[in-house]
């Protein structure tokens, strides 16, 4: 992938919260398929190790700082241990980008140690066009595909998130939005039951 950036605008993070939408098979108008957008993810070995290094190290260190591309987080706030996170990839001409290699990293607080890479896969939004809502259909900038990695979060409090891309033979580095983690008991996991809801 090869990005090509605009001069400098601000970006909201309204356009990636859609990128948690439930999609199915389909297509769009120009004939792109759910099979076109859709990409497994990057090797972990095409991405620098975080080798016990803080986040601004790792970015100093192996790549380029950018405000030019935007990782978005669908989600801000996350449980204790395992957790799947979703992303949409903008320029800051608010054009989303449909095919990064993309990978995460993760530290505690600003001076933690980052954990990573974390690649993430890309999942299309598509839908048949018979489902699909008016609201979409008629907006040329919604999203596409959401970007999903999966990240272990050892301890609460504030996890620092900061996003690389690969572009050719460089890499992007971009800061994310921090993730909000704790407990949260109450909460069931994958596979539990839910609790019982009392009127």
């Amino acid at each position: 992938m090869i990005v090509r950036l605009p001069g400098p605008r601000t970006l909201t993070l309204v356009s990636a919260m859609a990128a948690l939408a439930l999609a199915g098979c389909g297509s769009d108008e120009e004939g792109t398929t759910t099979e076109d957008l859709a990409a497994s993810a990057p090797a972990a070995t095409s991405f620098p190790s975080a080798k016990g290094r803080t986040l601004d190290e790792l970015a100093a260190d192996e790549a380029q700082l950018t405000n030019e591309i935007v990782v978005a987080p669908a989600g801000q706030v996350y449980t204790t241990g395992r957790n799947e996170l979703g992303f949409g990839v903008f320029t800051v001409a608010q054009e989303q980008i449909t095919d990064a290699e993309l990978a995460i990293y993760a530290a505690p607080g600003p001076d933690g140690e980052a954990i990573g890479p974390f690649p993430a896969a890309i999942e299309s939004l598509l839908t048949e066009p018979e489902f699909e809502a008016q609201t979409t259909s008629d907006d040329p900038d919604s999203a596409r595909v959401v970007y999903r990695t999966g990240i272990d979060f050892d301890q609460p409090g504030e996890w620092r998130l900061l996003g690389m891309i690969r572009d050719g033979d460089r890499l992007l580095a971009t800061r994310i939005p921090s993730a909000i983690v704790d407990d949260y008991a109450s909460i069931p996991e994958e596979g539990e039951m839910a609790p019982p809801c009392t009127p």
